[in-house]
């Protein structure tokens, strides 16, 4: 009366299942105080397995298409079955588990699943043939997760392990969702396994012998994305200290940067040095299912993307899907987080949204997403000339321009425009009984940037003492105090209403938006389809960045580090740079960028 359940933990060599949250069997059936489960007992026997990653994006997936993770991605110590019956009511959940040395395992190294196996028993209590359970439920790694009343509740309950791990450091697991009629699942309720009377043994022994196991698969629910810098971009300098630099094509003040320019800020060769990054607009929660609609089964790109025979399918409803405000759902990183160096990976939740809530369509076509409301990589790095020195920097209706010579540019302007007669006091000098009082025009250390709303880098151009007394020069020569005002209007009426963007010391981000698979396997596809972009859990996302041209975001206060980062406007999304539980593999995105 029992039940072999076979799990898949994942990418291990040598699996550790241990269900703490359970009574623990010895090998004759009973629990360390020598009790055996009492009433009428239903066993099913545990090995453990593990499924492959996704390596990349295809119409029709292959046993290339998934990778295997790293022995950590994949450890399972917790376990816990909840069951209901036919019509979604819980049951029970499981109360024993027998775990016997964890030392015979079968590796299958290629295809949708690897498995290392290993033999448990899982016990019900006061169960016979006339009340047994028809779904059950597994988690893994979560051990005070607890079940709603009925299915629907507890596949949509929220939680919250930072989308990728448990307190231990382990990843969550549940039962995979997919559609597909079958004696093991059911589309009416395809975020759990299906149990049949034949599923149960008559025995603790039988159940420990058993060799039709039920087939369970479960999946993370994290997603995970890995940044790296193709090795193949030209111009790239490597300095003595071992940082690389990427040449950039844009121009200082409007002119190429070539080296047959001549000298001065426009023949400043312009690089870029990548410090780090780290992804933003990330899901707070996450349902403890992947949350599937109905029409999806038949329909569109989705229907392809449900492969019943990997147990799997490759899109869902975050907790973000269908809304337009994100307070309270999506987590937006501080500047001073972008840690994560090239190379490294990053966990996240799922965050999957309708097209009309993350994108915007232009008069002309052009789709704009909008970065806030879409998981991104935000790419930390430093605009600098050839020998790595970071460069202060103003980008101004789409002309950059060295800082100071920006200044001086709009000084100039002022002058030509309205003149310039506008002076300070520097000294005094006494020759005999004649004192000499001297002034200077204003100049370009008599101007500062300042912050203009909550963006990164947005700044004005302002008088650095708007306080200080100001004079203008007589035709006699002498000087006469005036006020500042009309100074003031002048800048301002120059620069006009586009907002300034400073690079300080060069620091600047990159947003780049995760492509789901819309992005890369559908042909002619356009970014306000849905399931262009988006992440979805148990999917690993490879962002490759394949080359450089512009700069990115300026950052005005890189010291500071504790600015949020929201991107506040959408942008093209074009770069400018048993029982056997089968812990299902990373599918595997790759996205090539170039910035």
């Amino acid at each position: 009366m029992s039940k072999f359940i076979k799990l898949s933990a994942g990418f291990m060599a040598a699996a550790m299942f241990v269900s703490c949250s359970n009574d623990v069997l010895t090998e004759e059936g009973v629990n360390t105080d020598g009790n055996k489960p009492v009433g009428d007992v239903a066993y099913m026997a545990v090995k453990i397995s593990n499924v492959n990653d996704r390596h990349n994006a295809k119409s029709r997936t292959t046993d290339d298409d998934f990778a295997i993770g790293e022995e950590s991605e994949h450890k399972v110590k917790h376990a816990q079955f909840f069951f209901f019956d036919k019509d979604g009511v819980k049951v029970l959940k499981a109360g024993y588990v027998y775990e016997p040395d964890n030392d015979d395992f079968t590796d299958h190294t290629s295809g949708n699943v690897e498995s290392v196996t290993g033999k448990n028993v899982v016990v019900l209590e006061n169960m016979n043939g006339n009340n047994y359970p028809e779904y059950m439920m597994t988690v893994l790694n979560a051990p005070n997760f607890t079940a709603e009343a009925t299915l629907a509740e507890t596949a949509k309950k929220l939680v919250d392990w930072q989308g990728r791990r448990n307190e231990e450091g382990r990843f969550v697991m549940c039962t995979s969702s997919y559609f597909g009629d079958g004696d093991n699942h059911d589309n009416t309720n395809y975020y759990v396994t299906k149990i049949t009377p034949n599923d149960f043994k008559n025995s603790f022994e039988e159940a420990r012998n058993a060799t039709d196991p039920l087939e369970v698969y479960v999946e993370r629910l994290a997603a995970k994305v890995a940044v790296k810098v193709s090795s193949e971009i030209k111009d790239a300098v490597t300095l003595k200290d071992g940082r690389v630099l990427y040449k950039l094509a844009q121009s200082v003040a409007g002119e190429d940067n070539d080296d047959n320019n001549p000298s001065g800020s426009a023949s400043t060769e312009l690089y870029v040095e990548v410090t780090g990054w780290g992804l933003n607009a990330t899901a707070d929660q996450s349902h403890m299912a992947k949350i599937l609609d109905l029409n999806w089964k038949d329909n569109g790109v989705w229907a392809a993307w449900n492969e019943a025979n990997k147990f799997r399918s490759y899109w869902g409803k975050s907790t973000a899907y269908g809304k337009s405000d994100f307070d309270g759902v999506l987590t937006y990183r501080q500047y001073k987080d972008l840690t994560k160096a090239v190379g490294q990976y990053e966990y996240c939740n799922e965050n999957t949204n309708t097209p009309e809530n993350i994108t915007t369509k232009k008069d002309d076509g052009t789709v704009l997403v909008n970065n806030a409301a879409v998981t991104h990589v935000v790419l930390k790095a430093r605009v600098c000339d050839k020998q790595g020195n970071g460069l202060d920097l103003i980008s101004h209706r789409g002309v950059l321009f060295l800082s100071k010579d920006y200044k001086a540019y709009i000084l100039n302007r002022v002058k030509t425009l309205y003149g310039l007669n506008c002076y300070y006091y520097v000294n005094s000098t006494t020759d005999g009984n004649v004192e000499t009082k001297h002034y200077a025009q204003v100049g370009v250390d008599d101007l500062k940037f300042i912050k203009d709303g909550e963006a990164l880098g947005k700044v004005q151009m302002v008088l650095a003492d708007e306080s200080k007394q100001m004079y203008a020069k007589k035709d006699d020569g002498t000087f006469e105090e005036i006020s500042s005002e009309t100074l003031v209007a002048n800048l301002k009426a120059v620069q006009g209403e586009t907002p300034l963007v400073n690079y300080n010391g060069g620091a600047s981000v990159y947003y780049i938006p995760v492509q789901h698979l819309v992005a890369h396997e559908v042909e002619n596809a356009a970014k306000n389809d849905e399931g262009y972009y988006g992440v979805v859990r148990n999917h690993w996302y490879n962002i490759s960045i394949n080359s450089f041209s512009k700069v990115g975001h300026g950052v005005f206060d890189p010291e500071n580090g504790n600015e949020i980062i929201v991107p506040d406007e959408p942008e093209d999304p074009y770069y400018y740079l048993g029982a056997r539980i089968n812990i299902l593999s990373w599918r595997l995105v790759d996205q090539n960028v170039d910035l």
